[in-house]
């Protein structure tokens, strides 16, 4: 099965008081305006949806995402609409997933059938989408692993290399999945007790954010937790160092793809002899190595070593190649350009269009930008502390000139 956004529909959720629209998405999307305009509500509405980031919120983190202008809002909603598509069929359905929160209650849809958090992130599995692996890309983060020791690199390595086995142990059965689609295709209405169709956003009897239901997913966190662990202590080194030499040949050729003047190696360090330990990784770290130009009289030099805009594209080459080694149905990159000049954004967003082959991209952006790369382009702006969203069509670029917000 695979999945991808068609729209975005936005209201009462942060900045954006009035209904606002994302239509037509397609693979490679692109979202600009100037600082402070409302992009990044924009990423963390989809979070609100399918994300993790705000699980388990209390009434004033509720209230902080309603909107709040000069016309305050009552509740906070934000719907996504995705085409689905079976891998047998060659036709495609579409299915509503909404959450809502009002100061006391917080409720999702899949359709028209009440649902839970738990509920979305059980159905978009089945395509192969999950929250275990990274899919939300921000600067703070490529900054983090632009100087991480090589402690921390393996620590990260570790963590995604562990979230995909758990998501194979989770995957859907085939059964399980068709299931899911065909509750999709003919969703079950809720209905009143006068016998009407309940309206989507009809606030639910009782609020999914009672103390039973965070206790239930304490406990489904906790048993994530050891999950992850057992797998952990289950697997092998020899697992583990193929799972890197596999990683490192998609670092190195992501790397050269970029820079093809340059070359880079990313490598385990091993622990000295008298720390080993039997059954326990013999590695104290993730090294990585590169160089930008063929002339360099050094050869490789150690990450540490490089410039600090070459760090960042290091770093940037590291997070691409985990998404190159297992493809999810949707990325987003957050801002991810700002400390980049114009040259280096270009090859970082050449990178990124390849990877829009097989995942759907949503890029947030600065002004000034060159958008002719992407397939869809929105606007931004925010007039009186209200947010909406315009399309920038093919015409709109030409006018701009070289196609820059």
């Amino acid at each position: 099965m695979t999945i991808m956004m068609r729209m975005i529909n936005i209201r009462g959720f942060r900045c954006f008081g009035s209904q606002v629209t994302i239509p037509d998405l397609s693979s490679f999307n692109v979202i600009g305006g100037p600082i402070s305009s409302g992009k990044s509500s924009i990423v963390d509405a989809l979070l609100f949806v399918i994300g993790t980031k705000y699980d388990n919120m209390t009434a004033t983190e509720r209230k902080s995402l309603i909107f709040e202008g000069d016309t305050p809002a009552t509740k906070a909603t934000v719907e996504l609409v995705l085409a689905i598509k079976e891998a047998m069929s060659n036709e495609m359905s579409e299915v509503h997933l909404s959450r809502t929160v009002t100061a006391d209650t917080d409720y999702c849809y899949i359709n028209d059938t009440l649902s839970t958090r738990k509920d979305i992130d059980q159905y978009l599995r089945s395509s192969g989408f999950s929250n275990n692996h990274p899919f939300v890309v921000q600067q703070d983060k490529i900054d983090e692993l632009a100087n991480a020791s090589d402690k921390d690199r393996l620590d990260l390595l570790k963590q995604l290399f562990i979230a995909l086995h758990h998501a194979e142990m989770k995957a859907v059965t085939p059964k399980q999945s068709n299931l899911a689609l065909k509750g999709a295709e003919t969703p079950t209405k809720r209905v009143s007790k006068q016998g009407k169709v309940a309206s989507p956003y009809v606030r639910p009897r009782r609020s999914l954010n009672s103390p039973m239901k965070n206790q239930v997913d304490r406990r489904s966190g906790t048993s994530l937790k050891r999950s992850l662990n057992a797998i952990a202590f289950n697997t092998s080194n020899q697992s583990f160092v193929e799972f890197i030499n596999n990683m490192a040949t998609v670092f190195a050729h992501t790397f050269q793809k970029l820079f093809p003047k340059g070359m880079a190696e990313l490598y385990l360090v091993e622990k000295a002899a008298r720390n080993s330990e039997p059954g326990v990784m013999n590695f104290s770290g993730l090294g990585i190595r590169a160089n930008f130009r063929d002339t360099c009289p050094d050869g490789m030099l150690n990450i540490m070593a490089l410039s600090g805009s070459e760090k960042l594209l290091v770093a940037w080459v590291l997070i691409l190649s985990t998404y190159f080694f297992k493809p999810m149905p949707l990325y987003i990159f957050d801002a991810i350009d700002d400390p980049l000049d114009n040259d280096k954004k270009t090859l970082v967003y050449s990178v990124i269009k390849s990877l829009s082959a097989h995942s759907q991209i949503l890029l947030t952006v600065q002004d000034n930008v060159n958008i002719s790369f992407c397939d869809r382009a929105f606007n931004v702006s925010l007039e009186n502390e209200v947010a909406s969203v315009t399309a920038i069509t093919v015409n709109d670029r030409r006018e701009i000139g070289d196609g820059s917000f």
